[in-house]
């Protein structure tokens, strides 16, 4: 994750794009992800879109995160060369019926106009089957939340892999 100050530290973004640079043989899928913020987008849009398309020329993909929790315009998604919209999870848990429908039709024209954008859809906030089932009939990409696992240590998580 990058922070809207990390982008002003010049220092950090010339080691960052050293380090791409050194592994540009590496597969695009395999390559490390850099998830911004909504409100990191808009702080840099107007200085430092140059990092970003920077990342972007190096085949490095680029997530808007917590996408909704803010001001969100449609306007960012269109001037933004992202690969991921991660949706947040304010979405899925609203207080009634009229929020609800309201939600489902937002979150619709989110993810059809990412889709027809080429943009991967990840709806955080999954926490329970009635989550899961609602994002899968939006035809989002991936569910994320507790309801497909806790998040684990560095330890936990190999332990877990070895044991399959």
């Amino acid at each position: 994750n990058l922070s809207w100050m990390d982008f002003y530290d010049e220092a950090m973004m010339e080691t960052i794009i050293k380090e791409i640079d050194q592994f540009k043989e590496v597969g695009r899928e395999y390559m490390t992800r850099f998830e911004i913020t909504e409100t990191s987008y808009a702080a840099i849009r107007e200085n430092r879109s140059d990092i970003l398309e920077s990342f972007r020329i190096r085949n490095t993909k680029i997530l808007l995160d917590d996408f909704g929790s803010g001001y969100s315009s449609l306007n960012v998604l269109s001037q933004l060369h992202i690969d991921e919209l991660k949706i947040d999870r304010i979405f899925l848990h609203t207080n009634s019926v009229m929020e609800n429908q309201k939600t489902k039709w937002i979150l619709e024209s989110i993810i059809s106009f990412a889709k027809k954008s080429h943009i991967l859809v990840v709806v955080e906030g999954v926490e329970s089957s009635e989550d899961d089932v609602f994002i899968r009939e939006l035809k989002a990409d991936i569910g994320q939340g507790y309801f497909y696992g806790r998040p684990l240590s560095i330890c936990a998580f190999s332990d877990l892999i070895c044991a399959k």
